[in-house]
């Protein structure tokens, strides 16, 4: 018997020495009814350490102070980006960061364009994805394409940021399109008979 067990005890023990440090090992101990009275680990668990999960709230103030830094920011600029990824992560159902995939993007790009104007003011903080559904219905006023362009411009800025701090590993930012600026009324341009009452000097009775 002691035979048999020798190299089993030879295989615990160098799995124990070679394990990785940040795994913990949690088995209880037998003493086993043979001559060397040896101590042999059984049932040895080996678990993973367990790894926190990181809300966007948690890593905004250090988004926020990375702006203050290199962008010359104010704070009613911190503020308003709060506000748009707020919007933002109701639509993809408040992931952690560590979850966020290419489906949440899609939803955000998908969804945003629904999203009612002043939504939790107006609304008393009722369900933003309600609202959104209810939009074409109930005919709520909705986001211009320049607050559109804000929050998506934000959420893109973000996820680079959250990328860089190494809590996502994918370049979801590139997976975010931003829309055009709408373009302005073009200004219809004079006849000649008005150009010509323009640059007389009669017009104005000088």
């Amino acid at each position: 018997m002691k035979s048999l067990l020798i190299p089993i005890i030879s295989f615990i023990r160098n799995a124990l020495q070679n394990a990785p440090n940040d795994i913990t090992f949690e088995y209880p101990v037998k003493i086993l009814a043979f001559p060397t009275n040896a101590l042999l680990p059984l049932d040895v668990q080996i678990t993973a350490p367990i790894k926190s999960k990181t809300k966007w709230s948690d890593l905004f103030d250090d988004f926020a102070e990375y702006k203050r830094g290199f962008k010359k920011i104010t704070e009613t600029t911190i503020n308003q980006n709060r506000g748009y990824l707020e919007t933002v992560f109701y639509l993809m159902k408040n992931p952690v960061l560590e979850d966020i995939t290419y489906k949440h993007c899609l939803t955000v790009c998908k969804l945003i364009s629904k999203v009612p104007l002043r939504w939790k003011d107006r609304y008393n903080n009722a369900s933003l994805l309600k609202l959104v559904n209810e939009v074409d219905e109930k005919g709520y006023e909705t986001l211009s394409t320049a607050s559109i362009r804000n929050h998506l411009m934000t959420f893109k800025e973000f996820l680079r940021f959250a990328k860089k701090r190494r809590y996502i590993t994918e370049a979801f930012e590139y997976d975010i399109d931003i829309p055009k600026k709408e373009k302005g009324k073009e200004r219809e341009s004079f006849s000649g008979s008005e150009l010509v009452k323009i640059f007389n000097v009669r017009t104005y009775n000088i």
